[in-house]
Formats: structure tokens, C-alpha cells, sequence
């Protein structure tokens, strides 16, 4: 059972194309208003119970701050998870939410890299890449991703 958050999008064939792609890497070139961001967030929601071959897969949101994360990002997505799916409170210190599944998502805010590294992760959604650092998804996203063949948005 979805949450009410997963009423209020009617999807148009371009974000339709976007979620069904088979691509591991996918680079969303669209302006303001264009559903993106709603799109990417119930995608990574979608994942956390999908079953993984090791018991804890690891999923990500990440923003160019941790003040984007918290306040563009954090509200929406606790709002898009069912509370049935949650295995304990969500952590509000550390932007993290373990589900049931075994599955984790975190919300990063990128304005410290070392936030996300140490983890092999399952899949993520950078939001607002351009506004990102230089370098980082070179130095910091893509050797999270290679360990799990890991999807990013």
C-alpha cells in the first residue's frame, strides 16, 4: 500500500520513457517544472524493496548541500515511503532510513563528499548535478557505484 505522495504525479510518455529505461547511467537535461525530481525520488523509493543477492542494499539522494538535502529532498521522500516499510525510526541526524527489506536510503547533501563514501551503494539520484562541485562524481559517486553495478540517475 503506497502512501497519498504517489497520487499526485500522472507521469507524461518522456518521464514514462525515463523510469522504464534499462540504462545503468541516465542524465536528465530538463528545466524547471518538468517533474524530474518528483520522478527520480519515487524511483529510489521503488528500489528499497527490491531484492538484492546481499542482505543490504544501500541507495542514495544526493543534493549539492546537506541544507538542500534536509529541506528539498528529506520531507518528500519520508512522505513517498510506506510506514509498514520502515524497520525503525527514521535517523534525522544522519538523513538515513532502513527499511525492512534491509535496504537503506540516504540523503546527502554533497557540500562534504566524505558523507557518502565508505559504501557500496545499489543505485542513487543526483539531483541538480550541475550545480555540483567539479570532480565530484569522478572522485566520489563513481567508485561507490562499481562494486554492485550500481544505477544512477
Amino acid at each position: 500500500m503506497l502512501t497519498p505522495a504517489w497520487s499526485q504525479l500522472k507521469p507524461h510518455p518522456v518521464q514514462s520513457r525515463l523510469w522504464y529505461s534499462k540504462a545503468k547511467r541516465k542524465a536528465v537535461c530538463a528545466g524547471r517544472g518538468s517533474g524530474k525530481t518528483e520522478v527520480s525520488r519515487r524511483y529510489v523509493v521503488r528500489m528499497l524493496p527490491v531484492k538484492k543477492q546481499w542482505k543490504d542494499p544501500y541507495y542514495f539522494y544526493m543534493l549539492p548541500t546537506y541544507g538542500q538535502a534536509k529541506r528539498v529532498a528529506w520531507p518528500q521522500l519520508l512522505a513517498l515511503i510506506p510506514p509498514t516499510w520502515l524497520a525503525e525510526k527514521p535517523n534525522e541526524t544522519e538523513l538515513s532510513i532502513k527499511t525492512r527489506f534491509g535496504s537503506t536510503l540516504y540523503v546527502l547533501g554533497m557540500d562534504k563528499p566524505q558523507r557518502a563514501e565508505g559504501l557500496q551503494y545499489d543505485g542513487g539520484i543526483i539531483d541538480e548535478s550541475s550545480d555540483q562541485k567539479p570532480g565530484m562524481f569522478s572522485r566520489t559517486v563513481e567508485p561507490m557505484l562499481v562494486h554492485r553495478d550500481a544505477w544512477v540517475w
